[in-house]
């Protein structure tokens, strides 16, 4: 397994952010994180205690589009360590991320050990577990 896995996606730009805000709601229990980039999301698994399969990478990426509404217009392959997705239903798409995609434009990062998400309510709870000591 590779220590970044980039997911493309194919047909529509403004779905970066959203499913990196997802997937890395997922990766961070594993050490890892999602980045959004142009037309991709980077997986960085550089720093992760535990590599996932790419078969788990898949599910995780489906699951995610899942939890965005947005599954039924996209279709996800799997070639080896390479994940694409291909957006089949652009309009569909921008219309269940729109209020995602304008409103929380940008990922929320913690300070103190790159956990990230779209929701800064989220955040604001993960950064006191650090001050806590849990």
């Amino acid at each position: 397994m590779k220590d970044v896995v980039y997911v493309t996606i194919e047909g529509f730009k403004g779905l970066e952010v959203p499913l990196a805000g997802k997937l890395t709601e997922r990766l961070v229990e594993l050490g890892a994180i999602a980045v959004a980039r142009e037309g991709s999301v980077a997986l960085d698994l550089s720093v992760s205690w535990a590599k996932p399969s790419p078969t788990a990478l898949f599910e995780m990426v489906r699951n995610a589009l899942q939890e965005l509404g947005v599954s039924d217009h996209c279709r996800v392959e799997i070639e080896g360590e390479v994940l694409r997705i291909f957006v089949t239903d652009p309009q569909s798409v921008k219309l269940a991320i729109g209020d995602v995609g304008v409103q929380n434009s940008r990922l929320h990062v913690c300070p103190h050990c790159g956990y990230a998400t779209l929701y800064e309510e989220l955040l604001k709870e993960h950064v006191k577990l650090h001050y806590i000591g849990v």
